[in-house]
C-alpha cells in the first residue's frame, strides 16, 4: 500500500529525478502503463477500449488541431498545445498503470479507493512540505534528487514537496478537497470512525496547501458550497447525518484551531508560513480590504489582444518566444508572452477564442463521461470542473490528471462488468 501511495504521488505529482534529466515520473509510468495495456490487449481482458473514450481522445486532438493551425498560421514554433493529444495519452497511460497497481494490491478499484489515494498522497505532500521546512537536513536530501525549478521542481519564495508546488499544487490540492467533502457527506450517513480521518485531512491540506499554493482556497471555497448544497442546508433541511458530520467537524476545528494558533505565536517558521498562506485575510483584518501580492500581480495583467486576428486564432505564443524564438522582435517579458499570465487570456493569444472554446469543452466532454458513469458523484465532477474553468482567471493550469484518473477508471470498471461504456450517448 505504501508503495501505491508512492506510485500514484509519481503520477499526480510527476517531477524529474536529477540522474534522469528530461524524463520526469508520469512518463516513466506512462510507458509502463503502455506495457500493460498492450498486455492486456493481448489477453483480451481489461481492454483499453472505450467509445467514450475515444470520443473524448477526438475533442483533445482538435484542440491540438486548433493548436498546430495557430502555430502554422502565425508562422510560429510554439507547439505548447499543438501536442495535447499526446500529453492527454501520456496522462491515462500513467493513469492506467496508478489503478491497476491499486487493483493488484486491493484485489479491486473503485472511485472511493482512488480518491482515499489521493487524500494520503497530498496529506504526505502537506507535511512533507511543512517538514522540509523545519528539518534543513530532510530538505537538501530532497533536494539532492529532485530537478528542475516551478511546479515540477525547487521553489525559493514558498514550501513544495515532491513535484508539488505552485499553482499546479494548489490546483490539484482543491480538486482532492471537493473529494473530500463528497467522501465526508457519504461517511457521516454511515457514522463511519474515517470520517474524523477525512475532516482531519482537509484541515491539513486546506492550511499546508495554502502555505504551498494559495490556489488551494479557491478549492476549499468550492467544497464548502458543495458540502451546504449537498447536506440541504440552504433548504433548511437538516438531517440527522448532517449534524452529525457538523458535530465532529466542530469538536476538530476545536483542537486543531488551539493548536494552529499557539504554533502561529511562538514558532517562526509556522508564523511566517501562515502570514503568506492567509495574506488576504490578515489585510482584511489590518487594512480592512482583501489585498495580496499575487492579486496585485495578476491586476497588472490584464492585457487584452488589439487586433481580431488575435480573438479568433490568437498569436501563436504561449510561452515568451523571447527564450525559444531568435528571430522574435515583439514584446516579452519573463516566462509569458505578452507580461500575462491569466489562463484565459494565454489560451487567447495562443490559439484565439476558437482554441480556448475547444479545450473548455474538451474538458466538458472529460467530466461528462465520468459524471456518467459514477452517477453517485455527479455533482462532484462537476465541481471539479467549475474548479478548473475558475482557477483559469488567475493560471493556465488545467485538471485533466484528475480526469484521466477517472476516465481511465470508466474504461477499467466498464470492462471489468462488460458493459457497454458508450453511457453519455
Amino acid at each position: 500500500m505504501i508503495v501505491a501511495v508512492v506510485v500514484t504521488s509519481f503520477g499526480f505529482f510527476p517531477f524529474e529525478f536529477t540522474f534522469l534529466p528530461g524524463m520526469n515520473t508520469k512518463m516513466i509510468l506512462a510507458a509502463i502503463g503502455l506495457v500493460a495495456i498492450a498486455v492486456n490487449l493481448a489477453k483480451k481482458r481489461d481492454a483499453f477500449i472505450s467509445r467514450d473514450f475515444f470520443i473524448v481522445s477526438l475533442y483533445a486532438a482538435m484542440v491540438s488541431l486548433v493548436g498546430f493551425i495557430a502555430t502554422g498560421y502565425n508562422d510560429t514554433s510554439d507547439y505548447s498545445y499543438a501536442s495535447y493529444l499526446v500529453s492527454m495519452l501520456v496522462w491515462c497511460a500513467s493513469a492506467y498503470f496508478i489503478l491497476s497497481f491499486m487493483k493488484f494490491v486491493h484485489g479491486y478499484i473503485s472511485l472511493k479507493l482512488l480518491i482515499r489515494y489521493l487524500i494520503v498522497v497530498c496529506v504526505a505532500q502537506c507535511i512533507l512540505a511543512l517538514s522540509m521546512d523545519f528539518y534543513a537536513p530532510l530538505k537538501n536530501w530532497v533536494d539532492s534528487f529532485l530537478a528542475g525549478e516551478g511546479f515540477m521542481g525547487k521553489s525559493e519564495e514558498r514550501l513544495y514537496g515532491l513535484g508539488c508546488s505552485l499553482d499546479v499544487a494548489g490546483t490539484r490540492f482543491g480538486a482532492v478537497l471537493i473529494m473530500l467533502a463528497a467522501l465526508s457527506l457519504e461517511e457521516a450517513k454511515e457514522n463511519s470512525k474515517v470520517l474524523n480521518w477525512y475532516i482531519l485531512s482537509f484541515l491539513i491540506i486546506f492550511v499546508i496547501g495554502n502555505m504551498i499554493s494559495r490556489t488551494t482556497i479557491v478549492g476549499a471555497v468550492i467544497a464548502l458550497a458543495y458540502w451546504l448544497y449537498n447536506s440541504r442546508m440552504l433548504r433548511f433541511e437538516m438531517k440527522w447525518d448532517t449534524l452529525r458530520l457538523e458535530k465532529k467537524i466542530i469538536t476538530t476545528l476545536v483542537i486543531f484551531i488551539p493548536i494552529l494558533v499557539y504554533l502561529y505565536h511562538h514558532n517562526a517558521v509556522v508564523h511566517q508560513n501562515i502570514q503568506f498562506a492567509f495574506e488576504g485575510f490578515f489585510s482584511l483584518v489590518e487594512k480592512g480590504y482583501w489585498e495580496t501580492n499575487s492579486n496585485n500581480r495578476l491586476a497588472q495583467m490584464l492585457v487584452f489582444p488589439e487586433s481580431l486576428k488575435t480573438w479568433i486564432i490568437g498569436d501563436g505564443y504561449f510561452n515568451n518566444p523571447l527564450d525559444s524564438d531568435p528571430t522574435y522582435i515583439g514584446p516579452g517579458a519573463g516566462y509569458f508572452y505578452m507580461w500575462t499570465d491569466i489562463g484565459y487570456l494565454r489560451f487567447i493569444f495562443y490559439f484565439g477564442l476558437i482554441g480556448t472554446f475547444t479545450f473548455c469543452i474538451f474538458l466538458y466532454k472529460a467530466a461528462k463521461v465520468s459524471a456518467c458513469y459514477f452517477q453517485e458523484y455527479r455533482l462532484m465532477v462537476y465541481f471539479i470542473l467549475l474548479l478548473n474553468y475558475i482557477v483559469w482567471c488567475k493560471v493556465a493550469t488545467d485538471l485533466f490528471p484528475v480526469f484521466s484518473l477517472l476516465l481511465v477508471l470508466t474504461v477499467i470498471k466498464s470492462n471489468e462488468s462488460d458493459i457497454d461504456s458508450n453511457i453519455c450517448n
